[in-house]
């Protein structure tokens, strides 16, 4: 975070740091200033253990803890996510055309304006909930999951954990305040949002299509196109993920917090992504379209790999089809895009 930022930051939060300064001391005695409160958390929130932060700032064990979670909730307070405008067709609009742009409106698929993911927070066993295996995930740790969408310039949109780690994607996304309103009010027409195999299609909300939907010998090519430039346009979830982690190194190692505790620090993490995007120089936006594009070509291959070998599988079992083999008018309508302009992926 850069030192303007920083001070911004610390302008926007000083009236609850200034409020809360009388509840923490310094080991000497003194009083915690504003400034030291903001810059411990972020000092923690950076991967930097509560002991170095004891020992770097001179603070107590328990003036650390409030001084951290005391911080934690005035960035909730005071900052928030955009959330996806339903029914703002200028902010829809302009949603639409930083994701166009950000492939150099190369993209024939016009209209999308979130890309949607999960992401496996880890954390402790979570002691303080009912039954602490269900946050057991399928990769093998305790975690709790969130649900994101992101726009072309990598903030997030609106990100929620209300289930269990153990929960697919499609159900933690469906039970998600932004997933419900998604399934009942949609989105104006020719607006959409891209999701991977792992969600269900339906209008506003696009995914690949299936193994056996391209084997349609009529349009097997440019479905199979439509699933190229969608996920040109969908991994921007995962390249804002791969931001993300890397900015906050608490999240390198389990959260040895409660549960609901821990959902907190991640959503203020979240929170202050975007807050250092937003305020970022143009070196540093460099820096970070840098990195993005270093994770998307990494990832393109490991996407190409694993569709390839869905596929094979799927040709050689006759299976492959997913349960949301219902069309989607616009999924059709863009695929008849892609083959009027005659774009095809890339060999």
């Amino acid at each position: 975070m850069q030192k303007s930022a920083f001070t911004s930051l610390l302008e926007m939060l000083l009236p609850d740091l200034q409020r809360d300064t009388a509840m923490a001391l310094r080991s000497s005695g003194g009083r915690i200033e504003p400034e030291i409160r903001l810059a411990l958390t972020l000092w923690i929130l950076a991967g930097e253990s509560y002991l170095d932060a004891m020992m770097l700032f001179g603070i107590s064990r328990s003036s650390c803890y409030a001084t951290f979670h005391g911080t934690i909730e005035s960035i909730l307070s005071r900052l928030e996510l955009p959330g996806l405008p339903l029914s703002n067709r200028n902010c829809l609009d302009k949603l639409s055309q930083e994701f166009s742009a950000a492939r150099g409106n190369s993209n024939p698929l016009v209209g999308c304006v979130g890309a949607v993911d999960g992401i496996a927070i880890k954390i402790s066993k979570p002691l303080d909930c009912y039954v602490p295996r269900n946050y057991y995930c399928r990769k093998g740790f305790y975690s709790a999951p969130f649900q994101a969408i992101v726009d072309a310039k990598y903030r997030f949109i609106s990100l929620s954990s209300v289930v269990c780690g153990s929960t697919h994607d499609s159900l933690a996304f469906r039970a998600s305040s932004i997933g419900e309103k998604l399934y009942t009010q949609g989105l104006p027409f020719g607006y959409w949002v891209a999701g991977d195999a792992a969600y269900v299609c339906f209008e506003p909300f696009l995914v690949p299509f299936s193994a056996v939907q391209l084997r349609d010998i009529e349009e097997g090519l440019w479905r199979d196109s439509f699933n190229f430039f969608q996920s040109s346009l969908r991994v921007h979830v995962e390249q804002a993920f791969g931001i993300f982690v890397n900015r906050f190194g608490i999240l390198w190692r389990p959260l040895e917090f409660e549960l609901a505790r821990a959902i907190r620090i991640v959503s203020a993490c979240a929170l202050l992504h975007n807050f250092i995007l937003d305020n970022s120089d143009d070196a540093e936006m460099d820096a970070v379209q840098g990195e993005a594009e270093h994770q998307y070509a990494a990832q393109a291959f490991r996407r190409w790999w694993t569709e390839s070998q869905h596929l094979r599988s799927a040709s050689r079992s006759g299976s492959g089809a997913r349960s949301d083999l219902q069309r989607s008018n616009m999924r059709e309508i863009l695929v008849a895009r892609v083959k009027q302009l005659g774009k095809v992926r890339p060999r």
